[in-house]
């Protein structure tokens, strides 16, 4: 039963984290822009942490990507500031990897 219930939170957070994806690829008002990156990389800063929390302390390796996945989110933060516009493509496709690849590291 638990497992169960365990599976329908992952498949919440895989469809929040697809909307959020979809609604930060769709929005075009520069405002809404930041706040949909700021929310997908705050979300794949939880994914990362609810990864690097869930292996045990032996699994160094598997703490290491979640740690990477982590610092995806902030690399994609830190470019769409330093490229005001300009490299923005790259920022949202960094924070879109975060949660994709942290929900994978989550699921398998």
């Amino acid at each position: 039963m638990a497992l169960g219930s365990l599976f329908i939170v992952f498949i919440m957070m895989a469809s929040l984290g697809l909307g959020l994806i979809g609604v930060m690829l769709i929005v075009k008002k520069p405002a809404m822009k930041l706040v949909a990156v700021y929310a997908v990389a705050i979300f794949g800063l939880i994914i990362a942490w609810l990864s690097l929390t869930s292996a045990p302390s032996n699994f160094v390796f598997d703490r290491g990507i979640a740690i990477a996945i982590g610092l995806l989110a902030i690399a994609g933060i830190i470019v769409w500031h330093v490229g005001k516009g300009r490299t923005e493509t790259i920022a949202k496709a960094l924070v879109a990897a975060s949660v994709v690849l942290g929900l994978a590291t989550l699921f398998f």
